[in-house]
Order: structure tokens, then C-alpha cells, then sequence
């Protein structure tokens, strides 16, 4: 279980204005899961009431990062690599959406991991994706 320094430290990190309501709602050894309530600036299509691609990315990039916070020293920092996302389906997503994100290998530079996100009423995963990040230990005197 988490910390309230660590899950503080992790929200920082993925937190910010145009994805309101963003929490982490648990933290295990190299795990989190991450809720995002359903926003109406969400709605990539009116007409079908469908979330946009772009927030179901953001949040799985979001949450891996997150992940791989968890278990890093807390000085350190991580930058983007790679990501890839597959979008399996559209959702309304009327509960909002839950992203699990797990690192599957932690080397001294590189963090590996892989996210699901699926729909909090249906279950249904809705994408899921891996992304790899750069480790940027913190510098001496900083």
C-alpha cells in the first residue's frame, strides 16, 4: 500500500487542468490505477456522446507515468519514450473511465509498462497500450 507522500508525489505528477477530477485510487509494488470522472470537454463526437481518443492516450500515459514513479527513487523523474496505444472500441463512458497501468521491467534507465483502460459502468476495455520511459535520476545539489 501507498504512502500518502507517494500517492501526493504521483498526483502531482498527473494532474492538471484539462483533465479534471483525475485521481489515483490505489498503488501497489509497481501498479496504479487511476480514475478519470467523465467531463463533457470529454465528448470527442456530440452526436454520438463518445469519449475522444485523445483523453483515453492522455490517461494511459498519465497513468503509466505514475507507475513508474512508484517505484523509482523519489528525486528522480521520468521522460517519455515510446507509446503506443490500440483504441479497441468507443464508450460513452457515463461512470468515467479506470486506466490500470503495471511495470513489467524496471532497468536502471529504462522503466517498461503496460495500461488498460476500460469503462468503470461496463468494464469493457476500451484501449490499452505500452509505453517505456526514460529514468532522469535527480542532480547532485538540486
Amino acid at each position: 500500500m501507498a504512502t500518502s507522500a507517494l500517492t501526493e508525489r504521483l498526483l502531482a505528477a498527473v494532474t492538471d487542468p484539462l483533465h479534471p477530477g483525475l485521481r489515483i485510487q490505489a498503488v501497489e509494488q509497481g501498479e496504479v490505477t487511476a480514475y478519470l470522472p467523465l467531463h463533457e470537454g470529454f465528448i470527442g463526437n456530440p452526436w454520438s456522446g463518445y469519449v475522444h481518443g485523445g483523453v483515453l492516450t492522455t490517461l494511459l500515459d498519465k497513468t503509466t507515468r505514475a507507475a513508474a514513479l512508484a517505484l523509482v527513487d523519489a528525486g528522480e523523474s521520468v521522460a517519455p519514450l515510446d507509446l503506443r496505444v490500440d483504441h479497441l472500441g468507443a464508450t460513452a463512458a457515463p461512470d468515467g473511465l479506470l486506466a490500470r497501468a503495471r511495470c513489467t521491467r524496471l532497468t536502471s534507465t529504462i522503466a517498461f509498462l503496460t495500461c488498460e483502460v476500460v469503462d468503470a459502468r461496463s468494464g469493457q476495455v476500451v484501449a490499452n497500450g505500452v509505453s517505456s520511459l526514460l529514468r532522469t535520476p535527480q542532480e547532485e545539489g538540486a
